[in-house]
């Protein structure tokens, strides 16, 4: 009782303190910058008319939606977190200014004038304040500088600054939602940082509006630096905190602590690649979207600090990235993207494993949300690496906008390789296995829940699978949809039974699921989870114990093409009835054992079931944050209870067949 009084008294010195501080002696104060060159992210070169000229007649349709995107930002639309387009002040001109501080799905405002340590969300249901946070991370700057890349309007520099100088009146330095999440303000800072280099060897930036941008960059620094997130286990939210600081710091050579800066946040993104990232190339928070977070974080610190450090002379990026951060390193965010090449569907979308709020970094390509493939562009462009390069996935826009002509010529001499040349692939630590063979694709999730066991981002999805067939999607991961907007919504995403494994009765993996959104403790059992080849056939084999319960499932791409099996297991001490759930994509619909496409109506697969009967429900499928759309569920269910339940399902895909 005493120790806790203590630290409520504690922390009430502490909000006092820091509330006089930033409300009076704060560092956001106008200073004069000696704006000595910094590090540069961008490479467009020194020709960079030769470069937009290429990118131009590469992906003319990117560069039309480029400009269409500008001219919506300029109008302050903007469709975030599937709110749709939404015009977020009055119509101008002149300049209108934006409001910062509302979730503007649900028309709710935080009060800009509270304390940044007592904004409060999550307690009123469908209040998303991942809403505001999304705006002020900036990472439509890109698409200003871009278009004045393309155009040299000026009218993009001119709102490039209007909505900084806004965002700054309307948001003083510890006060307001923007300032809640040290993540948010680190991922703004380097947003603002890219996004100026569009700009800046132009000189169209006003000295004037430069000052106050550093001004705020380095008010930024000092805030980040102060209040890291570095709460055991440290995980994607401290990593962003250190690279902003690191992109302070190399744009920034002219704020007195910069060297220091970089130096620790140097150090702290080579520490947090062994914390968090396993020796099979996977991130440790169970989720596969969280791993392209975090590989953005990581590779693009990477290329910053090392042409700060190596200048932009070294051909090969890998070479010059050792230099700085060591070969140990490099080689595990080499293991990043490779994890990224085998886990991509042949259509190179990222399966849907844990959560997907559909966070980036920054964003240099307008991409589905689920479409990773620039990464693997990016990563064969980097590391010189021909296996990195998929034929089928093209390159993308991304290379010509971080490589320049150079990257891109680069790409090109490749050879590289087919998407159906890649084989079946495990990642043993995470808990991902891969079945494929020519456009045959399985995952299958079988993996710990993240770091500490407390699972923020894991599902409860083990032996959970995604299948496509023929290159086409069949069985899908529902998704996320929301976080703390919705926790009841966010629990039924979560659950076992909204993945494609066996549910008995009521009983969570790892349950039950509660008020805490961002808790889910390691509570099955994992006792096998392998994959073998031979004999023209893949077949994975997992056991899992939970709640007095024991699922084995083998997962078997047979020797006849198009055609997998999918056998269960369970057991327990009293009678069940389990049932297994096929999620199946939004484009299919189920008809009489036969799983059709909806616009073609070719058949995807027939459906063969032995030791349960099938039935058809509804359920929302969520590709991207805040959107979903009706899909069909195909169950399987024991044919009665008892104590050893066996469920066999076959999908097998006809070539070319109709319904």
């Amino acid at each position: 009782m005493v120790r806790r009084a203590g630290s409520r008294l504690a922390r009430t010195c502490r909000n006092r303190y820091e509330r006089l501080y930033y409300r009076r002696f704060h560092p956001m104060r106008q200073k004069r910058w000696d704006l000595a060159p910094g590090g540069h992210l961008l490479g467009l070169g020194q020709d960079p008319a030769r470069a937009i000229a290429l990118y131009r007649r590469l992906f003319p349709d990117a560069a039309a939606a480029t400009i269409r995107r500008a001219e919506a930002i300029c109008d302050h639309v903007f469709d975030l977190l599937g709110s749709g387009p939404t015009r977020l002040s009055p119509a101008g001109p002149p300049y209108q200014p934006v409001d910062w501080h509302t979730d503007f799905k649900s028309r709710y405002t935080w009060d800009r004038a509270v304390f940044f340590r007592e904004v409060r969300y999550g307690h009123i249901p469908g209040i998303d304040i991942r809403v505001p946070w999304e705006l002020s991370r900036f990472q439509h700057l890109s698409t200003l500088g871009q278009a004045y890349a393309l155009t040299a309007d000026p009218k993009y520099a001119a709102e490039f600054a209007n909505q900084i100088d806004d965002w700054l009146r309307s948001n003083p330095m510890g006060f307001g939602v923007n300032w809640a999440c040290t993540m948010d303000v680190a991922i703004r800072a380097a947003n603002w940082l890219t996004a100026a280099e569009y700009f800046r060897a132009s000189g169209v930036l006003e000295p004037g509006f430069l000052n106050r941008l550093y001004s705020s960059v380095y008010a930024h620094g000092q805030f980040i630096y102060r209040h890291l997130e570095d709460d055991a286990p440290r995980a994607n939210h401290y990593l962003a905190n250190v690279v902003g600081l690191l992109f302070i710091a190399a744009y920034c050579p002219f704020f007195r602590e910069s060297d220091r800066w970089f130096r620790f946040a140097l150090g702290e993104v080579c520490r947090e690649m062994t914390n968090q990232v396993y020796a099979d190339g996977c991130h440790f928070e169970a989720s596969t979207c969280y791993h392209r977070l975090v590989l953005e974080l990581f590779f693009l610190a990477t290329r910053l600090a090392a042409t700060r450090e190596r200048g932009s002379s070294h051909k090969n990026g890998r070479q010059a990235a050792e230099e700085v951060f060591g070969a140990e390193y490099v080689e595990r965010l080499h293991r990043m993207f490779v994890a990224v090449l085998h886990l991509l569907k042949p259509d190179g979308r990222m399966p849907q494993i844990g959560d997907n709020d559909s966070g980036r970094f920054q964003v240099f390509g307008f991409h589905d949300v689920l479409d990773m493939r620039y990464l693997l562009a990016l990563g064969a462009v980097f590391f010189e690496e021909p296996q990195l390069k998929v034929r089928e996935f093209g390159c993308s826009e991304d290379v010509l906008w971080l490589f320049g002509t150079q990257g891109y010529a680069a790409w090109q001499a490749m050879e590289g390789r087919s998407v159906e040349a890649l084989g079946s692939r495990s990642f043993p630590e995470a808990g991902w296995h891969v079945l494929r063979r020519g456009r045959e694709y399985c995952l299958v999730s079988c993996g710990r829940n993240g770091p500490a066991g407390r699972g923020g981002h894991a599902h409860n999805d083990k032996l959970s699978i995604e299948l496509a067939s023929g290159g086409r999607d069949v069985v899908v991961d529902p998704g996320t949809y929301t976080y703390t907007a919705d926790p009841d919504r966010r629990n039924r995403f979560r659950s076992t039974g909204y993945h494609n494994t066996v549910r008995v009765e009521e009983h969570e993996q790892n349950g039950p699921l509660n008020g805490d959104v961002f808790t889910l403790p390691d509570h099955v059992v994992i006792r096998r989870a392998q994959l073998a080849e031979g004999a023209g056939r893949a077949c994975f084999e997992g056991r899992i114990e939970y709640a007095g319960i024991v699922h084995e499932r083998t997962v078997s791409l047979e020797a006849e093409p198009g055609r997998w099996r999918i056998e269960d297991r369970v057991s327990c001490r009293r009678p069940i009835q389990p049932e297994a759930s096929f999620h199946l994509s939004p484009r299919a619909i189920s008809r009489d054992a036969c799983i059709l496409d909806k616009e073609d109506r070719s058949v995807l697969a027939r459906l063969d079931v032995e030791g349960g009967r099938m039935s058809t429900r509804d359920y929302d499928y969520s590709p991207r944050y805040g959107v979903s759309t009706p899909a069909q569920c195909v169950s399987v269910r024991a044919t009665h209870p008892t104590h050893v339940a066996a469920i066999t399902t076959v999908f097998c895909t006809p070539r070319g067949e109709r319904a």
